[in-house]
């Protein structure tokens, strides 16, 4: 009879540890970043759908300004939900702000047809910042992403 109690009492407390442990992991409110494929932008500012999967709408920085971001992750690897192309070779400014106690690890990647290649690996000390222009290596008309790995929590903007 006491064995039968133990049961039940150890499943109600498996089944409370998963049901616990199976929320989401981003740990503040993330804006244009993504933890699930965007389907749709708009440039009047509404933030869609978010996603994990890389971006499929498009932000021309040279039309539509400046890109800001934040997020904060404990697991998953955030993306932008946009992908920038430029129309000059001004190339594109990247700044990201590291707000937390660990090394986060930024990456450039060039949207190709099939695999897409990563152009440049920021890696960004525990509350440093980092400034970067990309003119010889981002092609106008050509477009790009950025993925931020977990654990995180930062923001930026992309020029």
């Amino acid at each position: 009879m006491k064995f039968k109690k133990f049961t039940k009492l150890f499943s109600l407390c498996l089944l409370l540890t998963l049901f616990t442990n199976s929320t989401a992991f981003a740990s503040t409110e993330n804006f244009n970043v993504s933890t699930t494929k965007p389907t749709e932008y708009t440039n009047d500012g509404d933030i869609t759908v978010f996603g994990t999967g890389k971006p499929s709408t498009k932000w021309d920085v040279s039309v539509d300004g400046t890109y800001y971001f934040s997020g904060s992750a404990e697991v998953s690897t955030l993306y932008t939900n946009v992908k920038f192309t430029v129309n000059t070779a001004n190339g594109l400014w990247i700044n990201v702000n590291n707000k937390s106690g660990t090394t986060l690890t930024v990456k450039l990647i060039k949207d190709n047809l099939l695999f897409d290649t990563v152009i440049d690996t920021l890696t960004i000390a525990p509350y440093d910042s980092i400034s970067t222009v990309y003119a010889e290596s981002v092609i106008p008309g050509n477009y790009y992403y950025l993925s931020f790995s977990a654990p995180s929590n930062f923001d930026g903007s992309v020029s």
